[in-house]
């Protein structure tokens, strides 16, 4: 497969996953080779860097499913970027359903637990009160 970038530089993926870069400029052409693994390691580290400018947290048991937290906050959009069908869901439907959708999204609240306000007990002390 080969892709040109807009700054034209042509990229071409060997079989195995493996990139070359090639960038011609006049009569100089410049490139930069990258092996399976490390092509493998960038395009990850370009999807989180492209999930978090979104907004999106990926369900790590099954990469292909996004999560995006809804305005007002308290329940998720879940999304199957493969086949782009969308589930939208609070954590209680997300608790009690059985499907991946609510599987996702049931991740999605047991990492991003709700924090609830620390009730503090204060105690004020009058200057002449004396418990002894």
């Amino acid at each position: 497969m080969a892709f040109t970038a807009s700054n034209g530089a042509r990229i071409e993926t060997r079989f195995d996953g493996a990139i070359k870069a090639l960038k011609v400029e006049g009569n100089e052409t410049r490139g930069i080779g990258l092996c399976a693994a490390d092509t493998n390691a960038l395009r990850e580290y370009f999807q989180h860097e492209r999930d978090e400018r979104l907004g999106l947290w990926r369900w790590p048991e099954n990469p292909v499913y996004v999560v995006k937290e809804t305005t007002p906050p308290g329940a998720v959009m879940v999304c199957n970027e493969h086949t782009l069908v969308s589930f939208m869901s609070d954590e209680k439907e997300a608790r009690e359903g059985r499907s991946e959708w609510a599987r996702a999204a049931r991740a999605y609240f047991d990492a991003h637990p709700i924090q609830r306000p620390i009730l503090v007990q204060a105690c004020i002390i009058r200057e002449g009160d004396d418990d002894e």
